[in-house]
């Protein structure tokens, strides 16, 4: 099954999402994330995996860090159920690492303490635990970083 991965925004430098892109985002982070209340996507660069009938299967994004200037933030991601086990996890991982670096950024992310998956992607993408300065996702997580 042919699966391609896209960047929603077309230029580096903006950050606009079409309407279809926002619906798409939107059932993706519903169908991945089904407790959680809608993840904002607006203000960060988004990446999709659809299947060969242009069905979205998995998506990450990408925000600036504010808090963390010179940084990238490694933003939600999400397969459906349906797809796990593909390598679309590191591929979307892959891509906004490559991204961060064309912009000269580094990136920093963090996962769950429980989420091993995640965290072996991350290690596998190059990614190293780091103690950050702002920890976006609380004292539990376990973060990552870059330095290119």
């Amino acid at each position: 099954m042919s699966l391609d991965l896209r960047r929603c925004q077309k230029s580096s430098k903006s950050l606009r999402l079409t309407a279809e892109d926002k619906r798409k985002l939107a059932g993706l982070d519903a169908l991945c994330f089904p407790y959680d209340e809608p993840y904002a996507v607006i203000g960060k660069w988004w990446w999709i995996i659809e299947d060969m009938d242009w069905n979205p299967v998995a998506y990450a994004g990408l925000s600036p860090c504010p808090e963390t200037p010179g940084y990238m933030f490694l933003c939600r991601s999400g397969t459906l159920p349906s797809h796990r086990r593909q390598g679309l996890a590191q591929r979307l991982t892959e891509a906004r690492l490559e991204f961060a670096r064309s912009l000269k950024k580094d990136v920093i992310t963090y996962v769950q303490r429980d989420n091993i998956a995640s965290a072996n992607n991350l290690i596998k993408a190059g990614l190293r635990i780091v103690k950050p300065v702002y920890r976006y996702g609380g004292d539990d997580g376990i973060y990552f970083g870059s330095s290119w």
